[in-house]
């Protein structure tokens, strides 16, 4: 027989991992449907954002876009109605001023001066392209929020209070390891 020696580990604790009870929900489909659209409309008031940043340095009065696409990004964030709609609204009359302010310069034989078919064509093509796709962000801003309308205080309140759980939950998980 031969004396092999066999280590023993044995284990320190250190400090327990932190647990954090949470109760069991049960999440509806209307739900699920919010908080999806909530993470898109947060994400295009983002871009939004961005490009009125952008042109904020060129003319102050483009601060205003900017602090309409942060309240319509609290909005979805927090499921606000009032916020969700003004930005809806915000977005809504852009599209609108997009093709006025397109169909009123080419209007005038004066502003055509110089601008051939070709140039004149593309810049229609360029605003009916902008038109469509800001119609689809309002169709999607639109959704989310009919999705708010339709859900009770208390879905809204547990899709704010999940999105808190899931942040924890994510951070104990990675303490744990």
């Amino acid at each position: 027989m031969s004396n092999y020696h066999v280590p023993v580990q044995t284990s320190v604790p250190v400090a327990g991992p932190i647990i954090n009870e949470i109760p069991e929900v049960s999440i509806t489909e209307d739900m699920k449907t919010a908080y999806s659209l909530s993470r898109t409309t947060k994400f295009l008031c983002l871009i939004d954002f961005c490009f009125s940043l952008m042109f904020a340095f060129s003319n102050p009065y483009f601060f205003i876009p900017v602090i309409i696409s942060l309240s319509g990004w609290w909005g979805a964030k927090n499921y606000s109605m009032c916020l969700v709609f003004l930005y809806l609204v915000y977005t809504l009359m852009t599209n609108i001023a997009r093709v006025a302010f397109t169909a009123a310069f080419y209007s005038n034989p004066i502003n055509r001066k110089g601008i051939t078919d070709l140039g004149l064509g593309v810049d229609i093509m360029i605003t009916v392209i902008g038109f469509l796709l800001g119609m689809w962000i309002c169709k999607i801003i639109y959704k989310f929020y009919v999705s708010i309308k339709d859900l009770t205080s208390d879905e809204i309140n547990t899709l704010k209070n999940l999105r808190r759980a899931i942040v924890a939950v994510s951070y104990t998980h990675l303490r744990a390891h």
